[in-house]
């Protein structure tokens, strides 16, 4: 295994340090063995989605290579109700325990906002571990139809040695973030499947905090235990800063 990251260190020594009061230390057998498990169990699994899926992107201004995230991000505003907040509000929201769908058309900066929201929750060292998962995963004919285990398998790579039923209490004592990207993505004859995992979700683990993103869908107004965030379209302001801000 490879020697992780300061930032992975950081964000692990962080939720090492958070464990004696969320009783996570019990799970592993004590506080020694718990930060072993951090390491050895998702170390990887941090560093990955760090640099492969949210630091760094593509867009269409930046075709031909991948920038910093932070470099081109632009603040992004969400309506609920009748209430406009914007990002930084709702990243604090999720932090302390919610439950968020995350509603988005195409163009509006929804994939561009998930990215932003992981790596906030991973440098705000806040103890608890964000998880994004990319929802179009369960259209391959391997996936899984337990959620829990694509969940497990994305997160706990393969020599790795957490259980099943270790990686469930960590659920269970409020360890992780669930990001859940793209239910949009999910074929149509399997969403209705998916969408009942996600609420068996929310009810085997009330405190733990689920970000859902879609496009706009109106089946989506029955999710009564989720609130409902819609991301806005830009501004002129903010298209200014996107078109014309330098690369970091």
């Amino acid at each position: 295994m490879a020697e992780p990251s300061a930032l992975a260190v950081k964000l692990l020594q962080g939720i090492a340090k958070e464990g004696g009061s969320k009783a996570l230390t019990a799970i592993f057998g004590g506080l020694s063995k718990f930060r072993d498990a951090l390491r050895m169990n998702f170390s990887d699994y941090i560093d990955s989605a760090i640099d492969r899926r949210t630091s760094h992107v593509k867009t269409l201004l930046h075709r031909d290579a991948r920038v910093s995230l932070f470099s081109i991000y632009v603040e992004t505003f969400l309506k609920s109700g009748s209430k406009v907040i914007r990002d930084d509000k709702l990243v604090n929201t999720i932090r302390r325990s919610a439950s968020i769908l995350l509603i988005g058309s195409a163009g509006t900066g929804k994939t561009m906002f998930i990215r932003y929201l992981f790596m906030q929750l991973v440098e705000g060292n806040f103890g608890i571990l964000p998880i994004l998962i990319e929802l179009r995963g369960l259209n391959s004919a391997e996936s899984k139809d337990d959620q829990t285990q694509l969940i497990y398998e994305s997160v706990v790579r393969p020599g790795a040695v957490v259980t099943k039923d270790q990686f469930n209490d960590c659920l269970r004592a409020n360890m992780f973030i669930l990001i859940l990207d793209g239910l949009d993505e999910v074929e149509h004859d399997r969403r209705a499947d998916v969408e009942r995992q996600i609420a068996n979700l929310r009810e085997a683990y009330p405190k733990l905090s689920i970000v859902v993103s879609s496009r706009p869908d109106d089946r989506l107004m029955a999710w009564t235990e989720f609130s409902v965030y819609h991301i806005q379209p830009m501004n002129k302001e903010q298209v200014k800063k996107l078109i014309f801000q330098k690369e970091a």
